[in-house]
């Protein structure tokens, strides 16, 4: 398990004694199922209000939540594949779709890892 908490602040100009901040706490639960097969949960929340990271211009900014399940395979020790779930939702509308904008965003993606060797990488 990975509890995490990342947080940022940014001063709004020079001569400027106000700041803006953003942050993001997450959990991460990972259970290996064998040797080769792994899944994992992430809940995530990410709070940009200001837009420093992520501009929206809407109301409440980048004030998003996320939850995704992912499945690992590693054929290899340095071989991954990874399969994924992800589920996002905001205040506000802000997920483009190619007709409107929405506050839910749904993803699936797959992706493949390869670590080379440390011979290589030098």
């Amino acid at each position: 398990m990975i509890v995490g908490f990342d947080i940022g602040k940014q001063q709004r100009g020079n001569n400027n004694s106000t700041y803006d901040v953003w942050f993001s706490p997450v959990i991460i639960g990972q259970y290996a199922i064998n040797k080769t097969w792994k899944t994992a949960i992430r809940v995530e929340y990410y709070q940009d209000e200001k837009g420093i990271i992520i501009p929206t211009s809407t109301t409440n900014g980048f004030k998003t939540t996320g939850l995704s399940l992912n499945l690992d395979y590693s054929p290899a020790q340095n071989i991954i594949c990874r399969f994924e779930g992800r589920w996002l939702n905001s205040q506000d509308q802000i997920f483009k779709t190619k007709t409107a904008l929405k506050d839910n965003n749904y993803l699936m993606a797959t992706s493949i890892a390869i670590r080379f060797p440390e011979k290589i990488r030098k």
